[in-house]
């Protein structure tokens, strides 16, 4: 939650050159566009469309099986905010996050164990809960549920329809986008506030 976003942005090894990433933006955007783990830590601001129709390239080098998709946002307005702000913040060249690997598993270690988050929490798990999400909420895709959930987390029909469609039940009918039929709509807007009152990083040359 908006926590993690203060105590990340405190934190960090003495004499470290740049100031650490905060956790709830960078996971807030895993649970709302299900992106892998090398395609969040891969992805680019160039492969970011925030104009017209929203979306995200991802690029064959990073996606699993070397297979190019294109997630599009419209389903998590949310998603688009907050990847909005962040452009503003950071410049918007290069990566859209600037984890290393081991950081990433010392923020996941951290949240487990400072934060309470389930010993399971993990961005695998956040993909699974995405997918489930996109797959049963009969209000985003309507009777296309499948195919588009499908096209969106890039596996097949057939894994949305085995794995995914009707696991979970009480999703609000009326929920449009994803973070409605996740119910985390005031959550985000707390991650929100807390990216907009942070300074923006300072450019290099």
């Amino acid at each position: 939650d908006a926590d993690t976003y203060g105590e990340t942005d405190r934190q960090g090894a003495p004499g470290r050159k740049r100031r650490g990433e905060p956790l709830a933006p960078f996971f807030a955007l895993a649970v709302l566009t299900g992106l892998r783990r090398e395609e969040l830590l891969g992805l680019t601001w160039d492969r970011v469309q925030l104009k017209g129709d929203e979306y995200l390239d991802i690029d064959e080098e990073i996606a699993k099986m070397h297979t190019e998709r294109r997630v599009a946002l419209k389903v998590s307005p949310m998603a688009a905010n907050l990847l909005k702000i962040r452009k503003l913040q950071t410049g918007g060249r290069g990566l859209v996050w600037e984890f290393t690997d081991d950081e990433l598993n010392q923020a996941l270690k951290r949240l487990r164990r400072h934060y309470d988050a389930p010993a399971h929490f993990s961005l695998k798990a956040l993909r699974r809960t995405t997918a489930t999400y996109l797959t049963s909420a009969p209000g985003i895709y309507g009777g296309a549920t499948v195919f588009h959930s499908a096209e969106q987390m890039g596996h097949s029909i057939e894994t949305a329809r085995g794995y995914y469609l009707h696991r979970v039940h009480d999703i609000d009918p009326e929920a449009k986008t994803l973070e409605a039929a996740l119910e985390i709509e005031d959550e985000l807007a707390h991650v929100v506030d807390a990216m907009q009152r942070r300074r923006p990083k300072k450019r290099t040359a």
